[in-house]
């Protein structure tokens, strides 16, 4: 199955997926030897780097920063290999079920712009259908009753295209009708029928409120969609911080191993997330049109063989 995934949620993907795969190679060698030092020659390890007295539970350990995991070690009580383990294991089940979560939203953010992207042509074609039935009304009245009386009306000069212009239009043209000492004037010719005062209202009426109805279902979705890009970016900054803390901590056990080639293997020259990961810019703003980082396209297809998922949860 082929699931589509905006570009940087793709990228993030593929940067978790390697995290993961380096965990499944490398963590129980790395907490391995690291036990094994601890153990033999703990004076000679730096202490600012061990200095306090507990190790996190797999509980705990996800909802810490790399430093605060590594000054949680000890040199008090050697510790075992499975008591590191743990802690990366840990950091690895959490970092795939942020994965999962961020999936979720980053579908639920697409479901949301095409409905955004759907509402927005229907309002545009409520729009126009707006217009032309305000030119066929203009078109009767001044048949019926001249171009000066249409004029003191308000129904004089160019139709506006805009929704919220068409719907101010309208509504000043209701108030005219309400004024006080507004007199509905009698027609041209008389032996023609004509429309009356009550007719046109309830043309006018029947005209705004559709629109009105299309152009706050468009507010309702643009809303909708900002918290929907608000709630993804969240989930990528979780994935994030997982992450780099998964990535750090292996790192880190593995230099202190002398273990260099793994820690470069961790960590691909040229790649060295920190928890300041610059962002894509995709703040939401009042512009809901999706950008192409929000859009999946065929080069943004990620499919379950490079996907973190259920199956390759740490245990």
């Amino acid at each position: 199955m082929t699931t589509k995934l905006s570009k940087q949620v793709h990228d993030l993907f593929a940067r978790a997926n390697h995290a993961l795969q380096a965990f499944y190679t490398y963590a129980a060698t790395l907490s391995e030897t690291l036990a094994e030092r601890l153990e033999q020659t703990p004076a000679k390890l730096d202490t600012t780097f061990l200095n306090q007295a507990n190790l996190p539970n797999e509980t705990t350990a996800s909802h810490l920063q790399p430093e605060q995991l590594t000054h949680s070690l000890t040199l008090k009580h050697p510790l075992t290999a499975q008591q590191f383990h743990d802690v990366l294991r840990a950091l690895a089940r959490e970092l795939v079920a942020c994965v999962a979560r961020l999936q979720q939203a980053d579908q639920d953010l697409f479901r949301e712009i095409k409905e955004d992207q759907a509402a927005s042509e229907v309002r545009e074609k409520a729009t126009q259908s707006a217009r032309e039935a305000l030119s066929r009304l203009r078109q009767g009245l001044t048949a019926s009753y001249g171009s000066p009386w249409t004029q003191t009306l308000g129904l004089e000069g160019t139709l506006p295209e805009d929704t919220i212009e068409i719907l101010q239009y309208t509504e000043r043209l209701k108030a005219r009708l309400q004024s006080k000492g507004f007199a509905w004037p009698a027609p041209l010719d008389p032996d023609v029928p004509a429309w009356t005062q009550g007719i046109f209202q309830t043309q006018l009426d029947r005209v705004t409120s559709t629109l009105q109805g299309h152009a706050e279902t468009l507010v309702r979705e643009n809303k909708e969609t900002q918290q929907a890009r608000i709630h993804r970016n969240e989930r990528m900054e979780e994935t994030q911080r997982i992450l780099v803390a998964l990535n750090s901590f292996m790192e880190t056990i593995a230099r202190l191993n002398k273990q260099t080639e793994i820690a470069n293997r961790i960590r691909p020259a040229g790649r060295r997330p920190s928890a300041a990961d610059p962002q894509d810019n995709d703040t939401p703003t009042n512009n809901d049109t999706p950008t192409n980082n929000d859009t999946p396209t065929n080069n943004d297809t990620h499919t379950n063989n490079d996907t973190p998922i259920n199956n390759d949860t740490p245990t």
